[in-house]
């Protein structure tokens, strides 16, 4: 069933959970992390937990989901977040690709990316259409657009 829950850092969430086909293990599902799989032992160390409706479930799981979306799961003042472009916990995330004839720029793409990787990135997505696309580029960091969009303005 679905349930809202208490952590241990007092955190409240709404989770959906069922019992595994593994002897006293429980799956636990949550709008911003997705599944884990947890003992009898430690489903039950969860402070509160209180059984929800169908309809208050999809409310509270829309609003986290909806929350996440832009922001990270990190508290406030964790040293673990790295800002605007952490993606810890969050549900939707951008990816910058840069597709097309390159080779012009690749010295300018080099220097621009000098702190992050580039990796040649792959994917499919459905135009208005509603046909298939395939995509092939190089997926670059976003800190690095601002540098690399101002250096091939200048060549081109």
């Amino acid at each position: 069933g679905f349930y809202e829950m208490e952590n241990i850092t007092k955190q409240r969430f709404v989770s959906l959970v069922f019992k595994s086909n593994t002897v006293n293990k429980y799956f636990v599902v949550r709008p911003n992390t997705g599944h884990k799989e947890l003992s009898r032992k430690d489903f039950r160390k969860m402070k509160s937990q209180t059984e929800l409706s169908v309809e208050k479930a999809k409310q509270l799981w829309d609003e986290r989901y909806e929350f996440h979306s832009s922001t990270c799961g990190h508290n406030k003042n964790s040293k673990h977040c790295s800002g605007e472009n952490c993606t810890y916990q969050k549900t939707r995330l951008s990816h910058f690709v840069l597709t097309g004839h390159v080779l012009r720029f690749w010295s300018v793409i080099k220097d621009a990316i000098k702190s992050g990787s580039m990796r040649v990135f792959r994917f499919e997505y459905k135009d208005e259409k509603g046909e298939n696309c395939r995509v092939v580029g190089l997926r670059l960091p976003a800190g690095n657009i601002a540098c690399l969009k101002a250096r091939v303005a200048q060549i081109a």
